[in-house]
């Protein structure tokens, strides 16, 4: 048995802020982090009776059991990215303009216990975690976004409760895409996943 861990992460960040104008400072901010000791579940039990896929054995292991779920803290995680912030405050407007860029790699996202989008649970092999390492299901190249704040004048008539400290505010967003995986389905096993082909951003 392997002993379970609680999931351990390393996170550290550097940020640089300047006043550009009177009411405007831009800031730029480096962040990342490290996890490990991160769940992840695995099928131990998994064959390839035909032999095409090459990363499984074509008999079943171990013949006492069919299929066998095996949960340990094997998996890690990266994430490094920059963003760029600039705000402006006047009297009755605040608004902020935001752009990150950053990549986020792991060998399964979330333990494969909760899928993220279309992309399966589990690793493509279960002999060997790392061969999964590569972008997390929810790795965001590059993400856009605005906000506004706007206090309302207050008006001195009607009850103050209704026309006073009223704020109006939104955001706006956008980001590319995510990764997805294109899977072979020759290399399909018996208690395991297909045979990964290729994972494009």
């Amino acid at each position: 048995t392997k002993k379970v861990y609680l999931p351990s992460y390393e996170e550290w960040s550097l940020a640089v802020e300047h006043q550009v104008a009177r009411n405007t400072v831009a800031s730029i901010t480096y962040v990342g982090n490290h996890g490990y000791h991160e769940p992840v579940s695995r099928l131990p039990n998994a064959y390839n009776a035909a032999g095409t896929n090459a990363t499984l054995p074509t008999s079943l292991p171990n013949k006492s059991f069919a299929s066998v779920t095996e949960y340990y803290s094997g998996a890690s995680s990266n994430y490094n990215g920059l963003i760029a912030t600039v705000t402006n405050r006047s009297k009755w407007l605040t608004t902020q303009f935001n752009y990150a860029h950053g990549h986020a790699l792991d060998e399964v996202s979330n333990g494969g216990f909760d899928a993220f989008g279309v992309n399966p649970s589990g690793q493509i092999n279960p002999y060997d975690l790392k061969q999964n390492y590569g972008n997390a299901d929810y790795d965001t190249k590059h993400y856009f976004s605005a906000n506004y704040s706007i206090q309302v004048p207050y008006k001195h008539f009607g009850p103050k409760a209704l026309t006073a400290d009223w704020e109006l505010s939104g955001t706006i967003f956008h980001n590319t895409g995510y990764p997805f995986s294109v899977f072979d389905a020759t290399g399909n096993n018996v208690y395991g996943n297909s045979a990964l082909a290729k994972q494009v951003d």
